[in-house]
């Protein structure tokens, strides 16, 4: 605990814990092809059954500009990941549509006036965020204990962003053990290789790609750490017996990495974000069955949503133990996407088993 603790940082804006409501979960019952193995038989069957999906489980929202971008939190059993999205906005423009509710219910069951949220509100979690909530007897009881104590919500870790444009990632080795043998050819495999082999080559003769592999961000100004930081004052250095032995001894690791199975892929490391538009239309328009933005096995990346040649991605999370855990989906790229999801995160559908695919929560983790 106190290691979490011990990476935690307070936020230079000083989250009011009377800005913050917990709702309850936004869970539905999503219609779809599994293998079902019943427990008393211990026989496995396909069937189409609905199958019940926490959507916003350990995820939660804040008004663009509360954070600088989505992060996990941590504070007083509060515990997740908050994600950008303009519910304000959003209440706005429902009850201009006169689709709005009046009220709605927190996770204890007491009713609040949406104009209060509309007007007050600026973090929104669920109760899956709000470990123990069950010992208290309201959010008020919560928020009397938070500031007793002096708690404060803290950042425990942020998205990390592409450093580019056509960033690269080093994968992980269980994505390509659960392939089917026959569809690993030696031509896929050499395919699959170039850009490592590319960037191991190119790192021996550019300096720039010698320190990307070692990790270094260079246009990064705080932070850096200081063997990077004087290479980065005074480029000479690259020409250093120490350095060179530093680099080498980089790029043997990488081959040996590659070897094992970890080649350089594109794409990057993100967050999993729930469809925050179809919760708003879960909590504020009563929609039990709501329809989002994202459509059924499609994805949305602000990345990737602007490169007309990439219409499909391969969404993947370790651990990673089944060859169905592969999670093609195409790239939704709609302007209304656009406007309401901001961030970096992959935005995913109510409408297909995802999470249930990738055995994930959407927490950040």
């Amino acid at each position: 605990t106190s290691l979490v603790f011990s990476k935690s940082v307070e936020p230079s804006l000083d989250i009011d814990i009377d800005e913050v409501l917990i709702l309850p979960e936004f869970e539905t019952n999503v219609l779809e092809k599994v293998n079902y193995l019943d427990i008393e038989s211990l026989t496995i069957k396909e069937k189409i059954m609905p199958v019940p999906v926490n959507h916003m489980d350990g995820a939660g929202m804040f008004l663009p500009g509360v954070f600088p971008q989505s992060c996990q939190i941590r504070g007083g059993w509060i515990k997740g990941a908050v994600f950008p999205f303009d519910f304000r906005q959003f209440i706005i423009e429902k009850q201009k549509e006169g689709i709005a509710k009046d009220t709605i219910r927190d996770i204890w069951g007491n009713e609040i006036l949406v104009d209060y949220i509309r007007d007050n509100i600026k973090i929104m979690l669920n109760g899956s965020q709000l470990k123990m909530w069950k010992f208290y007897k309201s959010w008020d009881d919560y928020k009397v204990a938070f500031k007793k104590n002096g708690l404060k919500i803290c950042v425990n870790n942020t998205m990390h962003y592409p450093h580019n444009e056509d960033p690269t990632v080093l994968s992980a080795y269980q994505f390509y053990q659960t392939i089917p043998r026959e569809k690993v050819t030696d031509k896929k495999i050499k395919a699959l290789s170039k850009l490592t082999i590319e960037k191991i080559n190119d790192a021996k003769m550019n300096p720039d790609t010698a320190l990307e592999i070692m990790g270094a961000d260079m246009e990064t100004e705080d932070g850096l750490d200081p063997f990077y930081a004087s290479i980065k004052a005074y480029p000479q250095m690259l020409q250093d017996s120490y350095v060179r032995k530093r680099i080498d001894k980089k790029i043997k690791s990488e081959r040996k990495k590659a070897m094992a199975g970890r080649p350089y892929i594109k794409g990057y490391y993100n967050y999993i974000c729930p469809d925050l538009f179809a919760a708003c239309e879960y909590w504020f328009c009563g929609d039990e069955n709501p329809k989002g933005l994202i459509p059924k096995n499609h994805v949305y990346n602000a990345l990737y949503g602007e490169k007309e040649d990439i219409t499909e991605v391969c969404c993947l999370r370790s651990p990673h133990l089944s060859d169905c855990e592969h999670g093609i989906r195409v790239l939704d790229k709609s302007d209304e996407c656009k406007r309401w999801f901001q961030g970096m995160d992959t935005v995913i559908s109510t409408h297909d088993l995802l999470t249930k695919i990738l055995q994930c929560d959407v927490d950040g983790d």
